[in-house]
């Protein structure tokens, strides 16, 4: 990518494409490439190589072709070989290394013209190099970029720390999630900044899994070399692309459960949904597939919201169970005209605040969001967030129909059917919120699986890809907040005093690039939002 600000500062980021081509939906759009491409003659005619440069040309063509909106893409399924080393073979060692020093001639000579020509300032080159004109002289000035070794004392190193597993994590599924050996002589992090928003890191950390104690676990010395970019730098506003924006309405939550012989959770998880604000927007489905002899009784229970019971019998099955349940909740909204109605699978064993129906809607988009929120599971010693499973999530009723719902495939076997769906969903929505939410807790004393021996017995393997599911994070930096802010909301085009609330940050898990969701209040406290994506 080719960016200039307004003082004539002119960057080359590396590796960094702007984002997925309308055009050719397989590739992505960006400025900069190598000397091999293919274009219409008639294109390129609009767009001319300047005749005085017998070098730069690349850059000024390129750069020319952007202020043209000239649209390049390069796809990662083309490929082409660029085999000089068989040219130069064959030409005489003096020949080359007169051939070389005439081009790098050439290069410093005609470097003032090219930065006459399109105003520029300073140029910050893909290596890292900056380049300016000196005011004397009128010849170029070259600072190389400098290696720095991060050691223990360095003021950065944990924020360096936390990048490489940020870049390594975030583009791999939870179960293979790995934290950082704190104070490790085997750590070695070098790096280079290249321009005010991206540093190159190298080096190797030593890590292990991110688990639970009681899990097996193993070191593993990861090497890493990769361009960081860091998003609060001083023009991140020129990366920023508005994706949508909205009010979020009042919209009727389905808590969704499928039970099998347990009473003692079922009593605790009613008792926690009866404590919603908001309850009259709220209706819990039970779906139980206990014994005949063990059917669980409603009657016993006072119910502050509005319960529907369903009794399939068993054996136990989770998909089977929460299929039944949410074409009956989906079928049940509709009958109702509840209009973007939302459903959210919900364990027995869960325990739940008392605004979660509040937090379902506010994560909830239809078309745009589904909400997989991280609980908090008890496990002795002490506990930890469950990053690996996706067994409550919470979908408006049209998104998950778009994707078929719930897969009775699994049957009667423990296992894989979250995986799966949330495979299924991420392929139709852009975005998965995965907040860790306090007093959103996994709480069970063993009984279910006692009762239900030959389901939780025999597991399913899944047949497919890991889903890759970032986790989402509350925006701490208030200077990076504010910017956010001032910026979204003129572009949401509401005309009325909307106040600054919190910003939701999550990475594409394909892209890697941060996606940005801002939420603001107006005056009567109904909640509005914007998605924003950095294009860096």
């Amino acid at each position: 990518m080719i960016h200039m600000n307004k003082n004539g500062e002119l960057t080359v980021f590396p590796n960094i494409s702007s984002y997925p081509s309308q055009i050719v939906p397989t590739c992505d759009r960006s400025d900069l490439m190598q000397q091999f491409f293919i274009a219409e003659t008639e294109t390129l005619m609009k767009v001319h190589w300047d005749d005085k440069l017998k070098n730069n040309d690349h850059y000024d063509f390129l750069f020319s072709a952007k202020r043209h909106d000239l649209k390049l893409v390069t796809c990662n399924d083309i490929k082409v070989l660029h085999n000089k080393k068989i040219c130069q073979d064959k030409v005489a060692p003096e020949l080359m290394e007169s051939y070389l020093e005439v081009r790098a001639a050439r290069w410093l000579n005609l470097t003032s013209y090219v930065f006459s020509k399109w105003n520029i300032s300073l140029l910050y080159d893909e290596t890292g190099k900056t380049i300016q004109i000196d005011k004397q002289t009128g010849a170029p000035v070259i600072n190389p970029v400098q290696r720095v070794v991060v050691d223990p004392a360095h003021p950065n190193r944990a924020y360096f720390e936390q990048a490489i597993l940020d870049h390594y994590n975030n583009k791999n599924p939870g179960w293979y999630s790995i934290r950082s050996k704190p104070n490790s002589r085997k750590t070695y992090i070098v790096y280079k900044q290249l321009n005010r928003c991206m540093y190159w890191l190298g080096g190797k950390l030593d890590t292990e899994y991110d688990r639970h104690a009681s899990f097996p676990n193993k070191n593993q010395l990861i090497s890493f070399e990769f361009h960081h970019i860091n998003s609060s730098c001083s023009t991140a506003e020129d990366f920023w692309m508005m994706k949508k924006f909205g009010k979020l309405h009042k919209r009727h939550v389905y808590l969704i459960t499928a039970v099998s012989n347990d009473a003692v959770h079922m009593d605790r998880l009613l008792s926690f949904v009866n404590n919603q604000t908001n309850r009259q927007h709220v209706t819990f489905v039970v779906v139980d597939m206990g014994k005949d002899t063990d059917k669980y009784d409603l009657s016993k229970h006072t119910t502050l919201v509005d319960t529907k019971y369903l009794y399939l019998g068993g054996p136990f099955s989770r998909s089977i169970g929460l299929k039944k349940g949410f074409d009956y909740a989906k079928e049940l909204a509709e009958s109702r005209q509840q209009k973007d109605a939302i459903g959210f699978s919900i364990d027995t064993s869960i325990i739940i605040p008392n605004n979660f129906s509040d937090i379902i809607r506010s994560h909830v988009r239809c078309g745009l969001s589904s909400f997989a929120p991280v609980c908090y599971k008890h496990k002795d010693p002490g506990g930890y967030w469950v990053t690996t499973g996706y067994g409550m999530i919470g979908a408006c009723f049209d998104d998950y129909a778009a994707i078929g719902g719930w897969d009775t495939r699994w049957g009667y076997k423990w296992g894989a059917e979250d995986v799966d769906i949330m495979n299924r969903m991420q392929k139709h929505l852009p975005l998965t919120v995965r907040t860790k939410e306090n007093n959103f807790e996994h709480k069970h004393s063993g009984t279910t699986r006692n009762k239900n021996e030959v389901y939780y017995k025999n597991k399913n393997l899944y047949d497919g890809d890991l889903p890759v599911t970032p986790l989402t994070t509350k925006l701490n930096d208030t200077t990076m907040s504010d910017r956010l802010f001032k910026w979204a909301q003129p572009k949401m085009r509401y005309h009325i005093p909307l106040t600054h609330h919190q910003i939701f940050v999550t990475h594409n898990p394909v892209s890697g690039k941060k996606i940005y969701d801002i939420r603001y209040f107006n005056s009567k406290k109904e909640e509005y939002y914007a998605v924003v994506e950095s294009l860096l």
